[in-house]
């Protein structure tokens, strides 16, 4: 699924070393997404983060945000101070 513009929750990163790679190419194609969520970082997530430009919050239990209401599909917002919270 299509991830460009969206918010990405996810529990923690698990991937390659070329991850920061693939989401730095996907912020020059403009397929980036508006923002990550994630419960925990790892370097390789922050490196690609800072290279592409995509704003990234770590901490919010992705089963808290699911427990709130985020599905798949809602409309949420990242605030600069990493809040998330559901729109709508």
């Amino acid at each position: 699924r299509p991830v460009a513009g969206r918010v990405l929750v996810a529990g923690r990163h698990v991937g390659p070393t070329v991850g920061a790679y693939v989401l730095y190419a996907a912020a020059k194609r403009g397929a980036a997404p508006a923002a990550i969520v994630v419960g925990s970082l790892d370097t390789v997530l922050v490196s690609g983060a800072v290279l592409a430009g995509v704003p990234l919050v770590a901490g919010p239990d992705p089963r808290a945000l699911a427990a709130a209401g985020l599905r798949d599909g809602s409309l949420a917002r990242v605030s600069r101070d990493g809040t998330v919270s559901l729109c709508g």
